[in-house]
């Protein structure tokens, strides 16, 4: 198991739909659906050839995102959402697989369900070394020093 950190965009905009609709989601909709790519050098040539201008550390971080949404996240992971419109985390587990649809908008067509445990955590309830972490630049990314998982999940009874 794992926690996965996810960003509902720079100015939170998808950090509402994530709630409201007990999913995650991220963008990047011109790789289109990412249950089409064999594995990840082959998601990494798509993304090459789109952004062709891009540096290499650029491709293989955007892909490697990616490609951990689609395929390293499983079901009964824990997942952290620093919500940016209410200042507070949310936090809980996925429940479903990945899928590519436009329903929640064009923004974030890469989804997964979750389950809430608690949208409305205070920032000042986590120890700071895990907010450091849950602060990050990336969309995507997990969490696993300092036994992340299992404090996370003190935290949320």
């Amino acid at each position: 198991m794992a926690v996965w950190v996810i960003k509902g965009g720079p100015r939170g905009e998808r950090d509402a739909r994530f709630v409201d609709h007990s999913i995650i989601g991220i963008p990047w909709p011109e790789v289109g659906d990412l249950s089409a790519f064999p594995d990840r050098d082959a998601l990494k040539a798509t993304y090459r050839a789109l952004h062709p201008n891009r540096s290499d550390g650029h491709v293989n971080t955007q892909a490697g995102q990616l490609w951990r949404f689609a395929r390293a996240m499983q079901e009964g992971d824990l997942v952290v959402v620093p919500l940016r419109f209410i200042r507070e985390i949310a936090v809980g587990e996925i429940t479903g697989g990945y899928r590519w649809t436009t329903d929640y908008g064009a923004d974030m067509p890469h989804v997964r369900d979750v389950e809430w445990f608690m949208t409305d955590a205070p920032r000042d309830a986590f120890p700071s070394d895990l907010l450091f972490s849950f602060g990050g630049s990336m969309s995507v990314c997990s969490v696993t020093r300092n036994n992340a998982e299992f404090r996370v999940r003190a935290l949320i009874g």
